[in-house]
Formats: C-alpha cells, structure tokens, sequence
C-alpha cells in the first residue's frame, strides 16, 4: 500500500508545471511579468511579519524549457533574463540598481 502510495506521488509531482519564484524589493510591487512575450501576472506586495519592510514576490507557473522573462515596473522601466527552467528557478530583481539575477 506505501509503495502505490509513493508512486501515484511521484507521477503527480512529475506532472505538475515548474514554478519561478520570483522577488525584489518595493519599487517591484504592482510590475507586470511577461513570459515569452506574454503576459504572466503581476507583482505582489509582501510585508515582512517581523521588520514590516515591504517587499514584491509571486510565482509563476511554466514549462521546462528556456523562456525569456520581462518584468516591467510602474514607472515602465524594463528588467528581462532569460531562464532555462527545470523545476523550480529564482529570480531575484532590483529596479533601484537595475539588476537581475537567477535561474
């Protein structure tokens, strides 16, 4: 019974889509994500329980694969990186210096 248990597991594991973790610091909330040229979601304001610091983060769900990312802030600057997805990946971004990072 484990073992039929542990394999109905790993084959729904396996059949999930990967996901991208995506976060940066305040100016990113509200920042439009595209995938591939289209439009994935958007940033979301998160509040450290401790410090109160405001933050952005959202996961988005895609393929294995690589897929160029373009996140686009409220004042419309633009950061992008391509990321060659398999599983999970992470995506660290940063509109006050301009930076990107991950995979």
């Amino acid at each position: 019974m484990k073992f039929l248990l542990f394999i109905t597991l790993i084959l729904l594991l396996g059949c999930s889509s990967p996901n991208v973790y995506i976060n940066g610091e305040e100016k990113a909330v509200g920042a439009k994500i595209y995938v591939d040229g289209e439009f994935k979601g958007e940033m979301e304001e998160w509040i450290h329980p401790k410090s109160k610091k405001i933050s952005s983060m959202t996961v988005i769900e895609v393929s294995n694969g690589e897929h160029m990312f373009t996140i686009i802030n409220k004042e419309g600057k633009i950061l992008e990186i391509k990321v060659n997805v398999r599983g999970e990946a992470y995506i660290s971004l940063g509109f006050d210096e301009m930076i990107i990072g991950g995979g």
